[in-house]
C-alpha cells in the first residue's frame, strides 16, 4: 500500500498541475499539460482520475497531423533532433526540440527528449503542430508583378525569397507580400484558397535560390482549378540554366527519384531495384543546351512533373550540375563563380509558365526578365556579348539571343 507521505505528494503534484493550468493562457494549455505530464513520469506518478483526464486532455488533437517514421541503421545512437530535421528538412531542428518539450514527439509509444539516442528499427512519431490559426503575416514588400486580375496573380520572384513562412523563416516571404498587396486592393488574401493560412493561394512553389514566375490564385475556385492544371500536367513549364559543362541538346531525362538514404536534405536518382524505389517518384525533364563556352552552358529546361529539386538532380545525375548549387553542384567551379561573379545561389531562373486561364480560358504566356547575376554569367556564355555592355541592355537582348539558339 502506498504510503501517507506518496499519498501526499502525489496530491500537491496534482493541485501543482491545475493551478499551472488555470494560470496558463489559452494558447499555451497543450505545453504546459504536457509538462507536468512528464513532471509526473519522472517521479514514478501517473493521472488516474478520469474527471482530471477530461479537463487536461486537448481538445485539437484531431487538428495535429501525425507521422510515422522507422528509424534507418545510418542513425543508430544518433540524436532524435538530428534524425527529424533530417528526415523532414522542411522543418528545423529547434522546431523538433519545442514539439518534444511538448510531448508530441515518442520513440517506440513514449514521450522523449530531442537528445534521445535511437537505435535502428525504432518507430518515431511526431504530432505536427496546426497551422490553422496561424496566417502570413501582411508585410510591405515591393512584388514585380508579371500579371494580375480578380483571379490570379503572377510575379517574378527574386532569388533568396521563400516562398510561404516555415520555421526559420516565417517572415520576409512571398506569402507575407502577397498578403500586403492583396489587403492594401480591399481584397481578402484569407479567402486566397488552399485552407492553409499560412500559404494564402499558393498553387506551385519555387526552392529559395530559384527566380522567375512565381503564380498564385485570389480566391478558392482559382485555385482548385490551378491545383488541378499543375497536378495534370496542363501548365508549361520553361527554365534557363547555366550548367558546368554541357547537358547536350534534346535530351529527355526519365527516372525515379527520392529523398537521398543518408542526407535527408538531398533528392538522388534511384534505380526501381534499389532498396528505397517503392517510395521514388517518376520524374521527366526535357533538356536542350543552347549554348556552351567549353566551361558552362545555357540550357533551356522543361519539366512534365514537378518533384522536389528535380532539374537541380536531373542536371546534377548527368555530372552537368547548376552552376552555384552547394547542394548537388561542382565545389571548384562554384568557389570561382563567387569569386569572379560574386555568385550566390544557384543559376536556375523560371524563366516561362504557359497555360490557359483557369477561369476565362484565354491564353497565357508569363515571362520573367532574367535576373542581374544571370545575366553577367551569361555575357560570358555569349560571345557576341560585349562584356562592357551594361546589363540592362544584355537583359533586353537576352530573349533574342536565346529564341535564336532554339530556332537553330
Amino acid at each position: 500500500m502506498m504510503g501517507n507521505h506518496q499519498v501526499l505528494l502525489q496530491r500537491c503534484y496534482l493541485a501543482v498541475a491545475i493551478a499551472l493550468l488555470l494560470l496558463a493562457q489559452c494558447d499555451s494549455l497543450t505545453s504546459t499539460f504536457h509538462m507536468a505530464k512528464r513532471s509526473f513520469a519522472y517521479t514514478g506518478f501517473c493521472l488516474q482520475s478520469t474527471a482530471s483526464s477530461a479537463t487536461l486532455d486537448r481538445t485539437d488533437d484531431d487538428d495535429l497531423q501525425e507521422e510515422t517514421v522507422i528509424v534507418g541503421e545510418e542513425y543508430n545512437k544518433k540524436r532524435l533532433d538530428a534524425f527529424l530535421s533530417d528526415e523532414f528538412p522542411e522543418q528545423s531542428r529547434s522546431y523538433f526540440g519545442s514539439l518534444c518539450q511538448q510531448g508530441l514527439v515518442r520513440v517506440g509509444g513514449r514521450a522523449v527528449k530531442k537528445s534521445e539516442k535511437l537505435r535502428a528499427g525504432q518507430e518515431v512519431s511526431v504530432a505536427f503542430l496546426p497551422t490553422a490559426e496561424m496566417a502570413a503575416e501582411p508585410e510591405d514588400i515591393p512584388l514585380d508583378i508579371l500579371y494580375e486580375d480578380e483571379h490570379l496573380i503572377a510575379v517574378a520572384k527574386p532569388p533568396g525569397m521563400v516562398v510561404h513562412p516555415a520555421p526559420g523563416s516565417w517572415s520576409g516571404t512571398f506569402a507575407n507580400a502577397l498578403a500586403f498587396h492583396m489587403r492594401s486592393r480591399g481584397e481578402d488574401y484569407r479567402a486566397a484558397g488552399g485552407g492553409d493560412a499560412l500559404r494564402p493561394g499558393i498553387v506551385h512553389r519555387l526552392d529559395k535560390g530559384t527566380s522567375g514566375v512565381l503564380l498564385a490564385s485570389k480566391n478558392s475556385q482559382c485555385h482548385a482549378k490551378l491545383s488541378e492544371m499543375f497536378a495534370s500536367r496542363k501548365i508549361k513549364k520553361t527554365y534557363l540554366a547555366v550548367c558546368v559543362g554541357n547537358p547536350g541538346q534534346d535530351v529527355k531525362i526519365e527516372n525515379l527519384i527520392a529523398r537521398h538514404p543518408k542526407n535527408r536534405q538531398k533528392m538522388c536518382v534511384i534505380h526501381e531495384t534499389q532498396e528505397g524505389a517503392a517510395r521514388a517518384r517518376t520524374a521527366v525533364t526535357l533538356v536542350d543546351g543552347l549554348s556552351f563556352d567549353s566551361q558552362l552552358s545555357l540550357a533551356r529546361v522543361q519539366i512534365e512533373t514537378g518533384r522536389t529539386h528535380q532539374i537541380r538532380v536531373h542536371l546534377a545525375h548527368r555530372r552537368t550540375p547548376v552552376l552555384g548549387d552547394e547542394l548537388y553542384g561542382n565545389g571548384d567551379q562554384n568557389r570561382r563563380a563567387v569569386k569572379r561573379f560574386g555568385l550566390q545561389r544557384p543559376l536556375l531562373h523560371a524563366y516561362q509558365l504557359e497555360l490557359d486561364h483557369p477561369i476565362t480560358g484565354e491564353p497565357l504566356s508569363l515571362k520573367a526578365p532574367v535576373p542581374e547575376d544571370m545575366v553577367r554569367v551569361l555575357a560570358k556564355i555569349y560571345p557576341q556579348v560585349e562584356d562592357e555592355q551594361p546589363d540592362m541592355l544584355l537583359a533586353v537582348n537576352l530573349e533574342e539571343s536565346v529564341q535564336s539558339k532554339i530556332r537553330q
